[in-house]
């Protein structure tokens, strides 16, 4: 599904470390975070772009995303960290810590149905999840074993997003392509940082082309 933007929109984004692999202060100041760009993650390449080479729309984005974040965390900071900005999108990945964390699916539903709920009050605006990731190339282990537990959690957050006039957004078969045609150039294109599940700048340059390609701006 597209979604096509409009002038003088506001796009948040939310969510978790997927969303925003920067935690507090002093962790967003860690110099080796900077030399390995995990300070920049796919909305700030949104972002950018949309600000260089979209000037005429006029948008506003932010990012209020915080690593850890569990589809509960999310609501109970909305007031706060979303409603001000009254989005008419809100982009996130979410659910990967519910399932590591061990919430309920029920749990999961309840948060992100009252999360769309206040949304919708504030600004009528939309949850827009970016899902369907799938193993890519040079994950490492325990990325591979967590895919079962991960993939039900998502298919959750699909149901309640759909459920509740969001929009699900599958960047995961976009990236899966790309990761595979990068690795089969040289091994060495990973899009995930070395020894870690989260996405290098590689992988967050990809899904920023497939969050672009969604957003019709991209063709």
């Amino acid at each position: 599904m597209s979604i096509t933007l409009e002038k003088d929109q506001t796009l948040l984004c939310d969510g978790d470390s997927l969303t925003n692999f920067r935690g507090g202060a002093g962790y967003s100041n860690w110099p080796y975070m900077r030399l390995n760009n995990w300070d920049r993650n796919w909305g700030d390449i949104v972002a950018e772009n949309i600000f260089a080479w979209f000037p005429h729309l006029n948008i506003t984005m932010r990012n209020v995303a915080v690593g850890g974040s569990t589809s509960v965390d999310v609501l109970n900071r909305f007031d706060e960290f979303v409603a001000p900005h009254k989005p008419d999108y809100v982009f996130m990945t979410i659910g990967a810590n519910d399932a590591n964390k061990g919430l309920s699916e029920d749990e999961t539903r309840e948060a992100l149905s009252e999360y769309c709920k206040k949304l919708n009050d504030v600004s009528g605006g939309q949850l827009c999840i970016l899902g369907n990731f799938q193993v890519c190339p040079n994950a490492i282990e325990s990325r591979i074993e967590r895919e079962g537990r991960l993939q039900a959690r998502a298919a959750v957050v699909k149901e309640i997003v759909e459920k509740n006039n969001g929009v699900y957004l599958n960047i995961g078969d976009g990236m899966k392509q790309n990761a595979d045609a990068l690795a089969e150039q040289y091994a060495g294109h990973n899009v995930y940082c070395e020894g870690d599940s989260h996405f290098s700048h590689l992988g967050n340059m990809v899904i920023a082309g497939e969050l672009m390609r969604a957003l019709g701006l991209l063709h």
